[in-house]
Formats: structure tokens, C-alpha cells, sequence
């Protein structure tokens, strides 16, 4: 049994448990309860009402229930009583929720008053940790070898190369310049012609098909063969077409002598060696922490797999829809960021009339457009509400164990 402090009436509670981490609370609000939250109730409406001869907030209950039916204000009022008494049932009982408490079942009492059912989900609970004793991990060991040091001083070398004329055929790893056009069925397609193009045999970064039909061609060469168009290529991406290819030169890369002086210039040290020692004690490093990375992985998930740990739905279901909901907000804001050009003026700028741009319409200025009519609901009191996150909390990124703290305070009705 709970007190409220306000009314001195006192709410009755019940903890039943249905589940190894879900509880379910049966509140009782006495009839006197739900009278005071109908003169609460009746406040409310009346500062969003117009009523003549009284100011908003300002008129008495029984006019208020006589304009928007009886039916109505209780419905208010049980929405009024609900949260507090959940509350104060939860404070009472020491539960701590994990997840927003969810409101299965509203019903009369048979004393006048209204039972409430609320499903409250609980924090698992490890009772034990697994044994680390005895447990083999098995990770890839950090071995390096001359071959890998080698591969990274190449890669650097690479980086530096240059290009020279050679006379002989291209092959994988050349690079050509070459005009190239493009026809399908026997016509030339527009639009579609590369001059003096440098690409490198082997990359298939154009188009596919063309490096089979540069292998093997000189300077001064030409060749034709099949070739598919890449997706978003003109409006005619995934077609098969005949590529014409004429090459003009035909270049090898040349990397630069590996020396003193070209890595005092290229890098902070002034030797091959200083380099290869310090490759070879960064790559060592490397491994290391990716073994010791991967070992603690594997481990983890020996444990989790061992692990006697049931994850309650609701508390699944609540990160869900966290996640969701943050990545809708950071898409949103990825959007309002991005700029976006306005025809009429032929400016970057919101894409909107200058009237717009002046002063927000009428709708957002009074802000009451997206919240529902009081009188939609009338002769609705009926209800099976579930209690979820209310809209205003959603304003900012809270952790899901700071927001159960204060998670009972909030319950959203779902009428039917």
C-alpha cells in the first residue's frame, strides 16, 4: 500500500511476478483519487479551452465536464492519476525499471475506483561469472616476416613513381594513353569519347572489357572488342556496346632507387636502415595488438555462449527503437546541413519563397498542428494504453540505464 502525500488516499499495489526479469504491478486508485485528478483534469482543459466569461485555467470543473462530456474528463483524469500512482507504486516496491513501464490493462474497480496493470521489466542479473580457468583461446600468432617489410617499402616507393615512354607491347601494369569511342549497333553514341586518356592495364576503373583489348597493343596500335557500360553511365549504363581504342603511348612505372637520400627526402629518417627498423617495430606493434585484440574476442564470446542470461523483450525492443530514432535524428541533420540551391534566385539557400523565407506560417507560429484535438477523444475513456518514451524526452540522446531512472513518469496512452 502507497500513500500519496497530495490527497492522503492511499494506493494499493500488488507485485506479481511474471517473468524472471518482468514484474507486473496491479494499482488501485480509490474513487476519491480520480476526483482529485478530475479537478486537475479540468484545469487543464479549461487553459486550452475558450470559455466565455472566465479567463484560460480560470473556469469552474463542473462547466468544463458539462462541455466536454463526463466520459471525457475521466479519461483525462485517469491520465492525470496514472503516472503519479505508477510512480509512487515503484518507489514503494524498490523496483527499478530497465525500460519504460507499459500499461497492459485499465479497468473499473468494483468499488468505484480503477485498477491498473502495469508490466515493469527489470535489469538482468548475473549471478555468476563463467570460470576463466582452463579456457584455451586460440588467436593467429604475431609473426612478421621479411616479405611484409618489403611489401611496405615498395608501397612507399610507389607512391613516387614516374612514367616512362617504353617501345614495346602494353601489358597488366602499364599505362597507356589512349582516345577511345564507344558505338552500339554500328553508330557512334554522343557524349560518350575519351582523348588522351592515361589509364593503367589491369585496374579495371573504366570500363569493363577494356583492359582485355589494350593487352598487347604498341604504340600507335588499335583494337575493338565487346564492352559493358557501367551503371549510371549516360542513360544507357549495363548495355553492351563496341569500344574502339587507339593508343598513342605506352608508359611503365618507374619507381625510384631505394637510397639514403631518397628517404631522408621522402621521409623523417635519414637511412634505409633507420627505416626498416622503424617499419619493422611498428608492424611487430601491430600484430601484437591485433592478436592480444582478437584473443580478448574470442574470450568474450566463450563467456556470453556459457553465460546463464536471459535479454527481456522489452528491453531488446526499447534499444531498438533508440538506435532507430538516432539515426533518424543524425539523417536529419545530415539533411538540414546540406545545401541546397534555389531556383528562383539561383542561389545556395533553403529552396523556399521569399514570403516563406520572411516568417514561418501561421501553423508553426501557434505550434498546435501537431498535437491532437482534446475533443477527438471524447467517449474514448475505454482504453489498454502502453507506456513508451513520450515525445519530449526525445529531444536528446540519454543512456538507456540513466533514462529507467525516471522512466516510470512518463506514460502515453494508445485509445481505440
Amino acid at each position: 500500500m502507497v500513500a500519496n502525500h497530495e490527497t492522503g488516499e492511499i494506493v494499493q499495489t500488488e507485485v506479481n511476478e511474471t517473468g524472471r526479469y518482468e514484474r507486473m504491478l496491479t494499482v488501485r486508485l480509490e474513487e476519491a483519487e480520480l476526483e482529485t485528478a478530475k479537478s486537475k483534469a479540468a484545469r487543464k482543459l479549461s487553459r486550452e479551452m475558450k470559455i466565455k466569461g472566465f479567463r484560460p485555467g480560470k473556469a469552474p470543473r463542473a462547466i468544463v465536464e458539462r462541455m466536454v462530456g463526463a466520459d471525457h474528463l475521466r479519461s483525462e483524469a485517469v491520465d492525470e492519476a496514472i503516472p503519479e500512482a505508477v510512480q509512487e507504486a515503484l518507489e514503494e516496491t524498490d523496483l527499478e525499471p530497465a525500460t519504460v513501464p507499459r500499461v497492459s490493462d485499465v479497468r473499473d474497480g468494483d468499488d468505484g475506483g480503477l485498477e491498473v496493470d502495469v508490466v515493469v521489466t527489470l535489469w538482468p542479473v548475473v549471478d555468476a561469472v563463467p570460470d576463466f580457468d582452463g579456457r584455451e583461446v586460440e588467436v593467429e600468432a604475431p609473426v612478421l616476416t621479411e616479405e611484409e617489410i618489403e611489401g611496405q617499402i615498395d608501397a612507399l616507393r610507389n607512391q613516387f613513381a614516374g612514367l616512362g615512354d617504353v617501345e614495346r607491347d602494353a601489358g597488366v601494369g602499364d599505362f597507356v594513353v589512349v582516345d577511345i569511342t564507344i558505338s552500339a549497333e554500328g553508330e557512334e553514341i554522343e557524349d560518350t569519347a575519351a582523348n588522351d586518356l592515361l589509364y593503367e592495364i589491369g585496374s579495371e576503373s573504366f570500363i569493363a572489357g577494356l583492359d582485355e583489348i589494350l593487352v598487347g597493343l604498341g604504340s600507335g596500335g588499335s583494337a575493338e572488342g565487346p564492352a559493358t557500360l557501367p551503371a549510371g553511365f549516360t542513360d544507357r549504363g549495363g548495355e553492351e556496346v563496341t569500344l574502339h581504342v587507339s593508343v598513342k603511348e605506352v608508359k611503365e612505372k618507374e619507381l625510384p632507387e631505394l637510397t639514403d637520400e631518397f628517404v631522408s627526402d621522402v621521409t623523417d629518417f635519414e637511412t634505409v636502415e633507420e627505416l626498416r627498423q622503424r617499419l619493422e617495430l611498428n608492424m611487430r606493434a601491430l600484430r601484437v595488438h591485433n592478436a592480444r585484440a582478437a584473443f580478448e574476442e574470442r574470450l568474450i564470446e566463450q563467456l556470453i555462449a556459457d553465460l546463464d542470461l536471459d535479454r527481456p523483450g522489452d528491453l531488446v525492443d526499447a534499444e531498438v527503437e533508440a538506435r532507430v530514432r538516432n539515426l533518424g535524428k543524425r539523417r536529419s541533420r545530415i539533411r538540414s546541413s546540406s545545401p541546397t540551391i534555389s531556383r528562383s534566385r539561383g542561389r545556395t539557400g533553403p529552396a523556399s519563397s521569399p514570403k516563406c523565407a520572411r516568417r514561418p506560417c501561421r501553423r508553426s507560429r501557434r505550434g498546435s498542428s501537431s498535437r491532437p484535438s482534446s475533443r477527438s477523444k471524447v467517449s474514448r475513456w475505454r482504453m489498454r494504453s502502453t507506456v513508451r518514451r513520450s515525445s519530449r524526452t526525445r529531444r536528446r540522446r540519454t543512456p538507456l540505464r540513466k533514462r529507467s531512472r525516471r522512466c516510470s513518469r512518463r506514460v502515453v496512452k494508445k485509445w481505440h
